[in-house]
């Protein structure tokens, strides 16, 4: 992946997931305007045909005017109710279809966040190396670690345990094995692999133990990840494309039973449990 701008991608991308998000939000928004109006819809006509029955009952059974009118309120508000739950149930599926594909987007964001962050700090490491090693005071250094790792190759070729790695039994004798290019040819590649892993690490030692604690707030801010919003699917939904177009179809072909509140697990009851408490206020 080298040559890839991948901050260009992570642009691209954090782009279209706000702009899905933004629009999830707002329908989300409106969703929520239609349930509340609902529920004050239904709670206005439970309280109208309270008041009809108990003035009916006191007037012992004579009916006025007042009693004719919060008889037309209750009507007109199961009537209005029912009008709503057909509107919020043509809106879930369009919701669920919104949440998914903003997952999606996310995903993708997150992907190319992860590699331009990668690529931000390999070529941040790799530019202050070059600075600092090109330094006068980094000169000793240099010579030290070039001397030292001229003793490199002998002391693996006597190490019993690297060359037990390497697959050669020890015990090694001086003279034939004094260095990697007395092995046979066919061997001698992976033993300099090997060699070049064993030089690595010991160099990563010399830096590790002077490493500070790992900090992000340094970097550009496009490189910082955006918040998931509570309305959002929460990370790992949909482990796949494939499981995000089978979301999808399920959500085309109604199958919303068991589809959490879109607002997230923690308003605590699904559609259909909504759905159905609402019909029974309805009918009580």
């Amino acid at each position: 992946m080298e040559g890839i701008d991948f901050k260009k991608y992570v642009e691209k991308s954090r782009d279209e997931y706000l702009a899905l998000r933004s629009e999830l939000q707002e329908m989300a928004t409106e969703y929520q305007r239609l349930k509340k109006q609902r529920q004050a819809t239904e709670t206005t006509g439970v309280q109208a045909g309270k008041k009809w029955r108990e003035m009916f009952k006191k007037a012992r059974g004579k009916v006025d005017g007042d009693i004719r009118q919060l008889q037309t309120d209750e009507h007109a508000m199961k009537a209005e109710s029912e009008q709503l739950d057909e509107l919020i149930s043509e809106l879930e599926p369009q919701l669920e279809t919104l949440k998914v594909k903003t997952a999606g987007t996310r995903s993708t964001y997150l992907a190319n966040l992860r590699h331009a962050n990668q690529q931000y700090d390999r070529d941040r490491l790799k530019e202050s190396a070059n600075k600092l090693l090109a330094t006068e005071e980094a000169q000793p250094f240099l010579a030290a670690l070039a001397d030292r790792l001229t003793h490199c190759e002998r002391e693996a070729l006597d190490d019993r345990a690297f060359m037990a790695t390497a697959g050669f039994d020890a015990p090694f004798h001086d003279g034939w094995y004094a260095s990697i290019a007395h092995f046979p040819s066919d061997l001698q590649g992976d033993l300099r692999r090997k060699l070049e892993a064993r030089e690595n690490e010991m160099i990563a030692e010399l830096v590790r133990s002077h490493l500070p604690k790992p900090s992000r707030d340094a970097r550009p801010e496009v490189l910082k990840p955006i918040e998931r919003l509570e309305i959002e699917a929460p990370e790992g939904s949909y482990k796949s494309g494939l499981a995000m177009k089978k979301k999808l179809q399920e959500i085309e072909e109604g199958k919303l039973d068991n589809a959490m509140d879109p607002r997230g697990d923690a308003w605590g009851h699904s559609v259909s449990t909504m759905r159905s408490l609402h019909l029974a206020n309805a009918r009580a």
